[in-house]
């Protein structure tokens, strides 16, 4: 899926390339793997599926299946929030969301889903939108976590977090702070993806949220270890940002 699909042409184009842009560790089902196996041979021209060789065309000549699921029932977020949302990220998922939402999708060059995405070019173009465009929410999202779990990576998996803290939540709240605005943050990821076993689980994650009218000191630390140990429980994820909006 791409927001900015051009449906006047043959040219299926995305920006950054649709996902997945590799195999998944594991196929879901029998079908699905057949089905990913199939979608890795071109239609046209037919030799080249005899060696797997990818067609380096600009039209489409592969179906590619990924995942499975029902049309979600989606709101504008202003009716239920009465707050004016945008949305930044590299996936194309996540920009769906928003624009079946009717949030602002907010393009950021650079971005790119990955380790090097453009940090800085996030974490101002946040600020931008809630200190000079009138903005009340918006979600920044960062899909290196979640890459550098699927490839297995200690390394690059602490690098991506710390960037993650360094370069887009420290300097969006300096910024807040700078521009002489009370907010309310909350930082998580949507789910957990294990370095060892590569995928996504569904286990319950941790997260943080922030108010920078009434701050604290706290000797915890922000992880699933400690997470786990509080009764600070949410079962309906989906009803945290009413923590947030305080709605």
């Amino acid at each position: 899926m791409s927001v900015f699909s051009i449906s006047s042409s043959l040219i299926l184009r995305s920006s950054p390339p649709a996902y997945p842009v590799r195999l998944p560790f594991v196929p879901t089902t029998r079908w699905h793997g057949t089905m990913m196996l199939m979608g890795l041979c071109p239609t046209a021209p037919p030799t080249a599926c005899a060696d797997m060789r990818p067609a380096f065309s600009r039209f489409a000549s592969a179906p590619y299946v990924w995942g499975a699921g029902t049309k979600p029932a989606l709101y504008p977020f202003t009716e239920r929030t009465h707050k004016k949302g945008a949305m930044i990220s590299a996936v194309d998922l996540l920009k769906g969301i928003a624009v079946g939402t009717s949030m602002k999708v907010i393009t950021v060059d650079g971005a790119n889903g990955g380790l090097d995405t453009n940090y800085e070019g996030k974490a101002n173009a946040a600020l931008d939108v809630l200190t000079k465009d009138g903005y009340d929410f918006v979600y920044v999202h960062l899909e290196g976590p979640d890459e550098m779990g699927h490839q297995g990576s200690v390394e690059k998996k602490v690098k991506a977090i710390e960037r993650l803290d360094e370069r887009i939540i420290r300097p969006i709240a300096e910024g807040l702070a700078a521009a002489g605005e009370d907010f309310r943050m909350v930082v998580l990821p949507d789910h957990p993806t294990p370095i060892s076993l590569r995928t996504h689980t569904a286990d319950n994650v941790p997260y943080l949220l922030y108010d920078s009218t009434a701050e604290r000191s706290e000797s915890w630390h922000y992880n699933e270890r400690e997470a786990a140990q509080t009764t600070n429980f949410i079962p309906e994820g989906h009803k945290l940002i009413e923590y947030l909006l305080q709605m």
